[in-house]
């Protein structure tokens, strides 16, 4: 077998190689010497380098697949532990000497002495034409150069920054044509909105990370380009600044507090795409991970309303309340009651749902959420243990999400018509039926629609 691995001839190899992952390729190079050598010319082998342990083998590795190739664009992350002192020249040389041709670049200042930090950012002072995602991350606060790469980064487009800032009124030029930012622990309180605002008018996508953003200061703001913001802390109201081509909210980590100004992006309209990443069941007027995205690109979003932390009956609904149209949604089971609450138990607008059986999430929901004109139903089972619908599940389907109650929609109709009304999509779901669950199929549910209505004096 030895002998035949040796007589592939390279250029095979090369194709062999194709499919394989840096991981992959460098136990293919274990083969033999043969392998090794069309493993090492293989553009995988030097296109994503990464430095991750401070053994000085990984080090000289390192080093070799850097230097290479003298002229391909390549990707650098260095995130060793602390480095030794004989390692420290030589790993920020070859930086040095390839940032230039760097297409993604990603360091943890944490690998660096700090009398070395000098060193350092002296080596990426070099201009980098190529550039588009640079990473810089330390549990220290740093302030970075004003001379960053030389001012020179035409193409530079996503920069994320972890506890790193720049001097007042000192950010790099460099940096001025980015799309993409995101700022974590103290980089959000350095880098405030107004600053960021002034200094990056492309940017298009905000995420801030590990911080509260502050309400205050907002007025005047206006972010010209920005269509996407992910906030991870939420306390206050943003509804001071502008951003008219914002479509996509994503809020994690939310913290009610009924007493504030809970208008949140109360000026927004205009239909959106809801999804609740996940649910703590312990906290039942918030969620973590809930994401706004506006269909088209160019949409509006809203993601809490006035009054979200109660439930009012839709027949004492206020109209003009709840400005913004839900048009889809994805969310866990539990998350349903909650998520009906904040927009005051009611969906008019709302196409298309998909409901997720997540851990912790399954329990029995009571509650109201209409959907007068949903077209499409999608239940997901998350597998063993949370695939099972409880009777009250259902009913709480049948006779909450479904808008039944609002008409005679599936009255007097066939199985056959109600399955052109309701596009019905079950995937791993069982009906809870003691020992053994029972499989629900899109028949079985639409037939229980056609028993209901007909029961139902509308």
């Amino acid at each position: 077998m030895r002998n035949r691995a040796r007589d592939v001839p390279q250029d095979v190899l090369l194709i062999i190689f194709d499919d394989l992952s840096l991981t992959e390729l460098l136990i293919a190079s274990l083969a033999s010497r043969h392998w090794r050598r069309a493993a090492r010319a293989h553009p995988t082998f030097w296109r994503c380098i990464t430095l991750s342990k401070a053994a000085p083998a990984a080090v000289d590795l390192f080093v070799e697949r850097v230097s290479c190739s003298q002229t391909a664009l390549v990707s650098l992350d260095v995130h060793p532990p602390l480095l030794a002192p004989k390692q420290i020249k030589v790993v920020i040389d070859a930086i040095a000497a390839n940032v230039g041709r760097c297409f993604a670049l990603k360091i943890s200042l944490d690998s660096f002495p700090l009398r070395s930090l000098q060193q350092l950012m002296r080596a990426l002072s070099n201009p980098v034409p190529h550039l588009d995602n640079f990473e810089i991350s330390s549990t220290e606060s740093t302030v970075l150069r004003r001379n960053l790469f030389g001012s020179v980064a035409p193409v530079l487009a996503t920069l994320s920054l972890h506890n790193i800032s720049f001097a007042p009124k000192s950010v790099p030029t460099s940096l001025a044509a980015i799309t993409s930012l995101t700022l974590r622990a103290n980089a959000c309180q350095q880098l405030p909105l107004p600053d960021i605002a002034s200094h990056f008018l492309q940017l298009e996508e905000l995420v801030l990370l590990d911080a509260t953003v502050p309400a205050q200061g907002l007025e005047g703001v206006v972010f010209p380009n920005l269509l996407t913001l992910h906030v991870d802390r939420y306390y206050h109201s943003f509804g001071n600044f502008d951003a008219p081509r914002l479509h996509t909210i994503s809020i994690s980590r939310l913290a009610y507090d009924q007493h504030s100004n809970d208008d949140l992006f109360s000026w927004l309209e205009g239909p959106l795409h809801l999804e609740v990443q996940d649910w703590c069941e312990a906290h039942q007027h918030g969620c973590t991970a809930l994401r706004c995205t506006g269909p088209g690109g160019v949409e509006r979003a809203i993601v809490l309303t006035k009054d979200s932390g109660h439930f009012r009956s839709p027949r004492t609904w206020p109209s003009g309340t709840l400005s913004v149209r839900v048009a889809s949604a994805s969310m866990p089971l539990g998350a349903l009651r909650a998520v009906g609450e904040w927009f005051d138990g009611r969906a008019p607008e709302l196409l298309r749902l998909e409901l997720r059986f997540e851990p912790d999430t399954s329990l029995p929901l009571y509650g109201y959420w209409f959907c007068e004109k949903l077209e499409s139903l999608t239940v997901v089972g998350g597998g063993p243990g949370y695939d099972a619908m409880s009777h009250l599940d259902m009913d709480y389907l049948r006779y909450h999400v479904l808008d039944i109650h609002m008409g005679p929609k599936y009255r007097g109709m066939s199985m056959a018509d109600v399955s052109k009304e309701l596009e019905l999509v079950l995937k791993g779901v069982n009906i809870d039926a003691g020992v053994q669950g029972t499989r629900l199929t899109p028949a079985s549910f639409l037939l229980m629609l056609v028993v209901m209505a007909e029961e139902l004096e509308i």
